[in-house]
Order: C-alpha cells, then sequence, then structure tokens
C-alpha cells in the first residue's frame, strides 16, 4: 500500500492559474493522479480556502455552479478529513510548538490525522518534518520522483 499523501489548498489553485504554467501543469498531474490513485487525502479546511479563493480571487472568479460541479468531481471525492475537537486541540499543539499560524497547523494537524506520510504545500517549510510527517514543496525543481 502507498503512503498516504495530503494536498495543500495552493494545488487546487494552481489548476486554475494558465499564467504560471510550471506550477499550472505540475498541479494539474498531481490532482489527475490523486482522482486516479486512492492515496491522496484533503481536508475539509481546503475546500473551504479553495472555495473562498475560487468565488472572490481567481482572476475571473468561479460561478457558483461551476465551484458546486468542481467540488463534486474534484475534492469531495478526496476529502476524508473534518473538523474534530481533537484537530483543534492538535492544532494548538503544534502552533505552540513549531511557530506556525493556527490554520497551518490545523491543516498539519489534519494531515497527521489521517495517517498522512507527505504533506504537498509550497506555503510551509520544505522538508519540515512533524510527528512523522514529512512537508515537501511539489514546485521546488529539486524533488524527485520516489521510484
Amino acid at each position: 500500500m502507498k503512503d498516504k499523501v495530503f494536498l495543500d489548498t495552493n494545488l487546487f489553485i494552481y489548476n486554475f492559474d494558465t499564467e504560471n504554467k510550471t506550477k499550472h501543469e505540475k498541479s494539474k498531474e498531481i490532482v489527475l493522479t490523486a482522482l486516479a490513485e486512492n492515496n491522496y487525502v484533503i481536508s475539509y479546511q481546503v475546500i473551504q480556502e479553495f472555495s473562498n479563493v475560487a468565488l472572490k480571487k481567481f482572476q475571473i472568479p468561479l460561478k457558483p455552479k461551476d465551484l458546486a460541479i468542481y467540488l463534486k468531481r474534484v475534492m469531495f471525492p478526496l476529502c476524508s478529513v473534518y473538523y474534530t475537537n481533537e484537530n483543534i486541540l492538535n492544532a494548538i499543539e503544534i502552533r505552540n510548538r513549531y511557530k506556525l499560524s493556527f490554520y497551518d497547523s490545523v491543516l498539519i494537524g489534519s494531515a497527521i490525522e489521517a495517517n498522512c506520510k507527505t504533506l504537498l504545500s509550497e506555503d510551509l517549510q520544505d522538508g519540515l518534518q512533524i510527528k512523522g510527517l514529512q512537508i515537501t514543496n511539489p514546485f521546488n525543481s529539486t524533488i524527485k520522483k520516489k521510484k
């Protein structure tokens, strides 16, 4: 069985950002792989963050009906982590220990709760390890694919 991988919101945002071709293509590849395999995970927080950006901050904001279609086809199938009391308490501990933002800590706590080994994010420190979770920037050109 393959190790679980948690996807941060930015991977979904870059699916719609055609100005940065490299990140657009890489994020498309990752999301398509996530949908084809069963070891990729997101949390409800990722859906909330993406929805907010898609409706308000995209160069051409998504229409609500188009957002709903994308969520149903792409994000809902990947979502298996929802807010719990334990998740929030873990986030407080992570925030305190690693001096991260609260919402980044919730995201990391969600990845840990889902038993993920890797968190793909460009917003967090590449290479940081927290409680067995490796944070990896998927856009870092020095990263090599595991064989």
